[in-house]
Order: C-alpha cells, then structure tokens, then sequence
C-alpha cells in the first residue's frame, strides 16, 4: 500500500464507505474489519471486485444475545459474508470500529460498517503510518489472535431457533418508540406554550402594533405576465407597513425592503421577514451585519437561523475570525429572554475572548444581540416564504423586544 502524508482529506466528518472502498482495493494480504455492528454493508465493501484475488477477509464482530435483540438481522449478514469466502470472528465485549489493512494500516473512527452508520453523524480517519509495531495495533492484534471463529453452521441455528422472538422483538420496538415519541412530542409542546406566553406578555407590555392590532395573511398564489409566485397575502384593506406607536396620534409607515425578526410559534423558528404593503413573500436566514470588535480582534458579524431542532437552538450569532475561522455561539429565544446554549470556537484564544469579553459581561451581551435581534433595510430579495412559513394562514401581530419590532406568526387551522 503506497504510503502518503497525511493530511486533512484523512480525517471525515461525514460517510468514510468510500475511503475504506480505495484502501481494500489497495489491499495485498490481508483486510481485517472489527465492528460490534455490521449487515450487508460490509460484505459489499469486502465482496468487491476490485479487491486483489488471494487477499485473506475476516470481520470481527459481537454475537451474543443482548448485540443479537438489538440487530437481529446481523446474523443473516454474517451468513452471507460467509458464503462470499469471508471469515467470521466473534470478540466478547467489542466496541471498536476498525479496518486493517495488511496488519500494518489502520482506519478508525465512530462509524460502523452499516447502513445506518452511512447515514448517521460519524468521524473517522485513515492513518496512513506504518503500524505494524505500534503498542495500539498489537493489542488490536491480541484481540483477534484471542477471538473465536464462527461457522455458518452456528449461524444458521441461531437464526433458525431465535427466529420466533422477531414478531415480539418488533412490537416491542414500536411501542418503545412511540411512548419516546410522545414524551418528546409533549416536551416541544411544553416548549412552545411557554413560548407563547412569554410572548402574550411582551405583547401586554409593547406599545407598538399593527394599524388593526392583528393581521391576518393566507398562502396566495399570484400569477401575472411578469411571473408566478407563491405568497402570503394580508386580508382585503389591511397595511403591513402601518403601524400604530402608544403615544403618537397617526400611523407610522415603515421602509418596504426592511426585513423584521419573525417568531414562528407553531416551531419556535426565527428568520427575518420582509413586510411588503399587503404580503410576505422572502425571508432570510443569514444576515450579514458587518465589523465587531472584540478588544482588538476584528470579526464579521452575522447571523444564522437554524432550520432544524429549533427547540433547543433558534439563533445563532457568528463571529468570523479570518485568521482563524469561524466561532459560532448558539441561543435559544423563549419569548421572553435569550439563553446562552453553547458555542464552538476556531481556536482557544477565540473562546476565551467571546466567554470572557462579550458572554460573561450582561450588557456587552445583551447589547450584540440587540444589535442582531432587529429589522434590517436590505435590498437583497431573500428567499421564498413558504420555505418558512409552512401552513396556510397566519395571524401576525407586534411585540417590542429590546424596545425594537418582532413579528409574531401564529399559524391557525
């Protein structure tokens, strides 16, 4: 196997199925899997047939009862690997997830040699040293030299006795399931009434509102001569763009392209909506809000919106260091305060400056996010609506937060 320096296109935070393909190709004598999970994934990977004729296969893995309730369907992949010429080990108490290659290179990592494991979150790296010697490859090497090979036989009578507990195993898995799923289900439910009543008592609290207090906006689609669009359109008469303030005798009109926080109650999303006179049609995401100043570290200053999982983070801030990358910091809004989650850092000089020098001081902290959470006058056109808004009709009003406008959308049925 040519050896090479290694470098980051080693290191994957990502699927590593097709780097441990090149390396079996470049295989001489032996390939060597150690895996306490594995399916058909891996005799696909070691069946190939650019894998050099002579070259010895073997898997090491777990087949003991409790490996056996969590995957039944192993064992029938370790019969097939065994028809394709593939030895089969057994390890008491295995958990590495390792490929060697010719007892001298190794890959390791998180990912087993599964198709979920494709599919999952999974680090993993191809070390392209010379190993054969290592303290780490010889207890490896123990391992196997200990290990108990495993007959097609044995396997067919595991499969054939242990067949009848499959029905069970399932509905026992599905009720699992849902139980787990209607706890979670009850745990972002909770989440979002808090939410709502945090936000009913920004409302009691905001002088500024809508010319009608609330709006009522359904998913409309439009087509003219021009183009075809998508958009959520305000009922007959009514103005986004007027708003009342406490205090003042007339309406306020706002700047068409200005882009406002908007809070989505059904999922507790945030993006940044841009109010037209009587639709929402874009929103962003990301905004890039230009130069911040740590002491006398320069960073750019944006901000990113997540998508997913917004129960747990529904904001995040990003400070870019160009000499060292990317900091993100994340947040959660739950109507009423911003909660500092967790970050992650380009370096150690980065975290120690953001925790020390922004997060830990309250009013340097709350005064970036005041800075963040605001309308925006881009003339940039965002990106489609209904890729944030997903329902068919909303009622929208006002609240004052950081004593500037947020949006409200609750979606209604």
């Amino acid at each position: 196997m040519k050896k090479e320096t290694i470098n980051n296109k080693h290191f994957k935070a990502k699927d590593f199925y097709s780097q441990w393909s090149k390396y079996c190709k470049a295989a001489e004598n032996n390939i060597d899997v150690i895996s306490p999970y594995v399916d058909n994934t891996v005799k696909n990977l070691l069946s190939s047939k650019h894998i050099k004729d002579g070259v010895i296969k073997s898997i090491y893995t777990r087949i003991d009862s409790d490996t056996i309730f969590e995957k039944p369907y192993q064992i029938r992949a370790l019969i097939n690997c065994i028809k394709k010429d593939i030895n089969i080990y057994q390890i008491d108490d295995l958990h590495s997830k390792t490929l060697i290659i010719d007892k001298t290179f190794a890959s390791v990592g998180s990912q087993n040699f599964t198709s979920a494991g494709r599919k999952n979150k999974e680090t993993s790296m191809m070390s392209l040293l010379n190993l054969k010697d290592s303290k780490f490859l010889l207890s490896v090497l123990d391992w196997m030299t200990e290990a108990e090979e495993i007959t097609i036989e044995y396997l067919l009578k595991l499969e054939a006795k242990l067949k009848i507990f499959r029905p069970d195993i399932k509905k026992l898995r599905e009720d699992h399931k849902l139980i787990f799923e209607q706890i979670k289900s009850e745990e972002i439910l909770k989440k979002r009434m808090e939410l709502l009543k945090n936000l009913l008592i920004l409302k009691s609290r905001t002088k500024t509102s809508f010319a009608s207090e609330y709006i009522y906006l359904t998913k409309t689609y439009i087509d003219n001569w021009e183009s075809s669009i998508t958009t959520f359109l305000a009922d007959s008469g009514k103005d986004l763009r007027r708003w009342k303030i406490d205090g003042m005798d007339n309406d306020t009109s706002l700047v068409r392209l200005n882009y406002y926080p908007c809070v989505h109650t059904s999922n507790n999303s945030i993006a940044f909506v841009r109010l037209a006179k009587t639709r929402i049609s874009k929103y962003f995401t990301n905004i890039g809000l230009g130069s911040y100043y740590i002491g006398e570290t320069y960073y750019r200053l944006s901000v990113r919106c997540p998508k997913k999982d917004t129960t747990k983070v529904n904001f995040k801030i990003i400070l870019n260091n160009w000499r060292t990358g990317e900091n993100e910091l994340d947040f959660y809004f739950n109507g009423a305060i911003f909660d500092f989650i967790d970050g992650k850092y380009a370096s150690k000089d980065d975290k120690d400056k953001i925790l020390d020098l922004v997060i830990k001081k309250t009013k340097i902290r709350t005064e970036l996010l005041k800075r963040c959470f605001k309308g925006h006058n881009m003339e940039a056109i965002g990106g489609q609506i209904t890729n944030f808004f997903d329902g068919w009709w909303y009622k929208l009003y006002i609240v004052d937060y950081f004593d500037n406008p947020i949006i409200i959308a609750e979606k209604r049925k």
